[in-house]
């Protein structure tokens, strides 16, 4: 059992139905001199990462870090790179996508912009929203950052579809994927934040398939040093069959969004599982609807 990791801010960006990202989802610039022209993917996870820090005093550069989870996110990176090559030569690619390894561009593009100094972090697959949370719990745990933005985005191409995962047969339902992002800020639980929502366990199974439901909410427990009589309910986080699907945001949109919706307070376990993917379960204890922390994170 460890220290409880304090829930301090939520930020959810959505794209309406025709993919499109409304002006007050993007950050403001363009370009900027550390990190050269900033893509709508790094504007749109920029602008989520400013509003979970708006309710308070900014930590310092060094205290912070990202962990930012992503599915197919890369893709219109390595697209842009090597079109840029190919019309324009190297030396016009901006230098924060391959110095930080494309796989991490967008975390290294906003961790640049907003100069975080780390640790600083991408997670690839449907489920590295949650797992980008996991990880950024343990850096906190471990005395690797004082605070920790994490979560999932996704800017998917036009020609992209997700399987209908509640369909038995995936491969003919196909749903739209749209852009998207969910971020928290998290710190390590101190007496300031009594009414803060927050991560106190979680577990994942170490091969895709590998544990139920009831044995990852079992293994979330023993972690957290809790028992099923503390527990309020299991939350199957799973996208709607007649919605759009964010990919790698998913699952952080609709945790933040029961966190800000549920009338329950107490102990909750949300798991998350997807064939040929690890799952995940994750533990937050959450506060009476009306406190001032709670009613804080609503926006």
């Amino acid at each position: 059992m460890g220290t409880p990791i304090s829930i301090l801010g939520m930020a959810t960006a959505q794209a309406s139905a025709d993919g499109a990202l409304a002006d007050e989802m993007l950050c403001p610039e363009r370009r900027a001199p550390s990190v050269g022209a900033i893509n709508v993917q790094s504007r749109m996870v920029t602008h989520a990462l400013r509003q979970c820090l708006s309710n308070h005093a900014r930590p310092g550069a060094t205290e912070i870090g990202l962990c930012l989870g992503t599915a197919h996110g890369v893709n219109a990176t390595v697209r842009r790179t090597l079109n840029t090559v190919r019309d324009q030569g190297f030396l016009h690619v901006p230098a924060s996508l391959y110095a930080t390894g494309l796989p991490n561009s967008t975390t290294g593009v906003v961790a640049g912009l907003e100069q975080l100094l780390g640790p600083n972090l991408t997670f690839l697959g449907y489920q590295s929203g949650l797992e980008s949370l996991i990880m950024a719990c343990r850096l906190i745990r471990w005395g690797q950052a004082a605070s920790m933005i994490a979560g999932g985005f996704d800017t998917p191409s036009p020609d992209m579809a997700s399987p209908d995962m509640a369909s038995p047969a995936p491969a003919q339902t196909k749903r739209a994927t749209l852009s998207g992002a969910g971020l928290v800020l998290l710190s390590k639980a101190n007496g300031s934040d009594d009414g803060a929502p927050k991560i106190v366990g979680w577990a994942s199974d170490e091969k895709p398939g590998a544990a139920s439901e009831s044995q990852l909410v079992d293994g979330a427990l023993a972690h957290a040093g809790r028992d099923r009589a503390d527990l309020i309910d299991t939350i199957a986080l799973a996208p709607d069959a007649q919605a759009p699907d964010y990919l790698a945001a998913t699952f952080p949109i609709q945790l933040i969004n029961f966190i800000r919706q549920t009338q329950a307070p107490g102990l909750h376990a949300f798991t998350a599982q997807k064939a040929g993917e690890k799952a995940i379960c994750v533990l937050v204890d959450i506060d009476e609807p009306e406190s001032d922390t709670r009613q804080g994170l609503q926006a």
